[in-house]
């Protein structure tokens, strides 16, 4: 049931170290209300936070209630990137970024793995990995920085030495 999930937070968690950047990782329900609580944890824990990546279709209409309720608006404040099949991509708005589940050659994938099994009993299990198509819809885009969350602006090192404003004393 949820080795999708553990080789989802692998690739997520191996592509972000190679970034160089901090992976955060965050478990929720399969239910809207789950979605609003997991944004609220995510912005508690670090409110710069601009993007969120889910493999949960099921809370998708929480996250981005949570994300309103917490006065981010997508994209223009947050990205969301997920995994998710295109009925549940297109129903949210904006609709989902997604990386689409693949249905159709999954189940032709299956159907050839069974008949191979049924074929040779005691041949080993084998393992296909699918690459699912990226489609681009409207949950992503340069988000705007969360106000503070920015550095301060370096200031000119002035010499006063040399500074001359034209009064004299």
């Amino acid at each position: 049931g949820y080795g999708f999930a553990r080789l989802g937070d692998e690739g997520y968690t191996a592509a972000m170290t190679d970034l160089g950047l901090e992976p955060r990782t965050y478990l929720c329900g399969d239910d809207v209300a789950s979605g609003e609580v997991v944004v609220r944890r995510i912005l508690e824990d670090d409110p710069a936070t601009t993007s969120l990546v889910t493999l949960n279709e099921a809370a998708l209409e929480g996250v981005y209630r949570g994300l309103t309720r917490h006065g981010r608006a997508v994209p223009r404040d947050f990205s969301v990137v997920g995994v998710a099949a295109s009925p549940w991509a297109e129903q949210v708005t904006p609709p989902l970024t997604a990386a689409d589940i693949p249905a159709k050659e999954m189940s032709r994938v299956a159907v050839d793995l069974m008949m191979r099994r049924l074929r040779s009993p005691a041949a080993p299990p084998r393992h296909v990995l699918l690459k699912p198509l990226i489609t681009l819809r409207a949950s992503t885009g340069r988000c705007r920085p969360v106000p503070g969350s920015e550095p301060e602006p370096a200031f000119p090192d002035f010499a006063l030495n040399s500074f001359d404003s034209g009064f004299r004393v």
